[in-house]
C-alpha cells in the first residue's frame, strides 16, 4: 500500500495523519490513548472531513495524543491538499 501524505506530528495535544490508497471505503486506523474515550469522535471527525473533501476512497491512520476537533480536521485537510496539491480556496473551508 502506498503512503501518499502525512500532516501533523506526534507531539503532546497533536495529531499525525497519514493517508494511503484504498479501493474500499474510508478505513481508520486509530492509535490514541483517549481511544476508548473518544474513539468513535475522533473518527466521526476524520470522516466527516473526508466527506466534506468529496473524498470516498481512503486508508487513514491516525496516531492521536490528545489533539481537539479542530486540529484533526485540519490534518486532514493538510494531508488531503499535499497529495492533491490543488490550489486551495480557504474561504471555502
Amino acid at each position: 500500500m502506498r503512503e501518499l501524505s502525512k500532516a501533523g506530528s506526534t507531539d503532546k495535544c497533536d495529531v499525525l495523519i497519514t493517508l494511503y490508497e484504498n479501493e474500499d471505503g474510508i478505513e481508520i486506523q486509530l492509535n490514541s490513548p483517549s481511544a476508548f474515550q473518544f474513539g468513535r469522535s475522533i473518527k466521526d471527525e476524520i470522516i466527516a472531513t473526508l466527506n466534506n473533501l468529496g473524498v470516498e476512497n481512503m486508508k487513514v491512520k491516525v496516531e492521536d495524543n490528545g489533539a481537539l476537533d479542530f486540529t484533526i480536521k485540519s490534518r486532514v485537510e493538510t494531508a488531503y491538499f499535499r497529495y492533491t496539491q490543488e490550489n486551495i480556496d480557504w474561504r471555502k473551508l
